[in-house]
C-alpha cells in the first residue's frame, strides 16, 4: 500500500474506533442497570390461606422476582421500585377487608286538621252580658313537610324537609408499574380502593398510547392486563367509584427502547 493510500485510511481507522469503543460502554451500561443489585421491589405473596390470603415482601426484582416469585401463581408486583427494607402492610394486597353497606329509607305522611270554636253567652237580671269566643287551626302535611299553625298567638310556616348530602369515597388507584414500553407486552396489575378499601365490580377505562379499551375489577378490586403501547405518550387509567361522584385518574407512562444511531461513514 502506497503512503497516500495510509494517509487516506487513517482517520477512517480511528473513526471506527471511537464508534466500537462506544456502543461497547453503551451496552455494559444498559446490562448494568438491568441487573442492579440495588432495584427492589415490593411484591404480594399468595399464601392459600382464605383468612390471610397474600404477605407484603420486600425483594430484589433480578434474582427475587425475575426467576423467582414471577414463577409463583397468585404472586403480583405491588410497588415497583421500593426502597431496600421498605415495608407495607399486608392490607394493600387486597383479601384482607370485608365491606358492609346498609340503606334505610323510611317515609312518613301525615295530614291533620282541628277546628274548634266555643261561645259562651250569660244573661243576668243586673243587665251583666260576658261573650268569649276562641277559634284555632292547625294543618300539618308530612309529604310536603310544611306546618302551618294560626290562632291568637300567630302563625309559623316551616319549609320543605332537605334530606342530608352523603360525601363521596376517597377513590385511589395503585399499578403495578409506572412505565411501559412501546411494541412490547406487559402485564400490570392495577388495584382499585374506595375510602382505603378494595372496591370489587368497578369499572376501569385504559385509554392513550394507541391503547382503548375497559375492564371491571374482581372481588379484591384487581384488574391484571397485558399492555402493548403501539406509539409512545401517556396511557390513562380511570374509574368512577361512585354515580354523581368525580371520576379518579392515573397515569402511565409508554416509552420507546433506544436504539443507537447508525454509523454512516460516507461522503
Amino acid at each position: 500500500m502506497t503512503a497516500a493510500r495510509k494517509r487516506l485510511w487513517a482517520p477512517v481507522t480511528i473513526a471506527l474506533l471511537i464508534a466500537g469503543i462506544g456502543f461497547a460502554g453503551y451496552a455494559t451500561a444498559a446490562t448494568f442497570s438491568l441487573q442492579d443489585p440495588k432495584h427492589h421491589v415490593i411484591i404480594c405473596h399468595a399464601t392459600g390461606s382464605a383468612n390471610h390470603p397474600y404477605v407484603a415482601i420486600n425483594v430484589a426484582y433480578q434474582g427475587g422476582w425475575v426467576d423467582g416469585h414471577d414463577q409463583h401463581s397468585g404472586d403480583f408486583i405491588l410497588t415497583d421500585p421500593a426502597d431496600p427494607g421498605e415495608h407495607l402492610p399486608d392490607s394493600d394486597c387486597g383479601g384482607l377487608t370485608t365491606s358492609t353497606s346498609t340503606s334505610t329509607s323510611t317515609s312518613t305522611s301525615t295530614s291533620t286538621s282541628t277546628s274548634t270554636s266555643t261561645s259562651t253567652s250569660t244573661s243576668t237580671s243586673n243587665s251583666t252580658s260576658t261573650s268569649t269566643s276562641t277559634n284555632r287551626t292547625t294543618s300539618t302535611s308530612g309529604v310536603a313537610g310544611t306546618t302551618t299553625t294560626s290562632g291568637s298567638g300567630g302563625t309559623t310556616t316551616t319549609g320543605p324537609l332537605t334530606p342530608p348530602t352523603v360525601p363521596c369515597p376517597a377513590g385511589a388507584i395503585r399499578i403495578s408499574q409506572s412505565v411501559v414500553m412501546v411494541g412490547r407486552d406487559t402485564v400490570v396489575v392495577i388495584r382499585v380502593l374506595a375510602d382505603g378499601h378494595p372496591l370489587a365490580r368497578a369499572t376501569v377505562d385504559i385509554l392513550g398510547a394507541g391503547i382503548s379499551t375497559t375492564r371491571v375489577t374482581d372481588a379484591n378490586g384487581v384488574v391484571r392486563l397485558r399492555l402493548s403501547p403501539r406509539s409512545a405518550g401517556v396511557v390513562r387509567l380511570q374509574v368512577v367509584v361512585r354515580r354523581s361522584c368525580p371520576a379518579t385518574s392515573r397515569l402511565l407512562r409508554a416509552v420507546a427502547s433506544f436504539r443507537p444511531p447508525t454509523p454512516n461513514f460516507t461522503g
